[in-house]
């Protein structure tokens, strides 16, 4: 999943929208889910979220943590 992420943006994240959708059955924390959005410290709300860096355009954004926490399915 990741590999097609990344060639479907071809190194143009700021530019071109991925919608990777799913159940992952896993946690922010987990291995496979940092294969997906990378590692921590980096998400949206996260003081680092604002701070470009060299992953920025294969990045992808969890944005489940916009969506209302009574609202979210656990």
């Amino acid at each position: 999943m990741r590999e097609a992420a990344t060639a479907m943006l071809e190194g143009k994240g700021a530019e071109r929208a991925v919608i990777v959708l799913g159940d992952l059955n896993d946690e922010p924390a987990a291995a496979t889910t940092q294969i997906l959005s990378g590692p921590r410290g980096s998400e949206l709300g996260t003081a680092g979220y604002d701070q470009p860096d060299r992953g920025d355009n294969t990045r992808l954004w969890n944005l489940a943590v916009r969506i209302p926490a009574e609202q979210r399915f656990a």
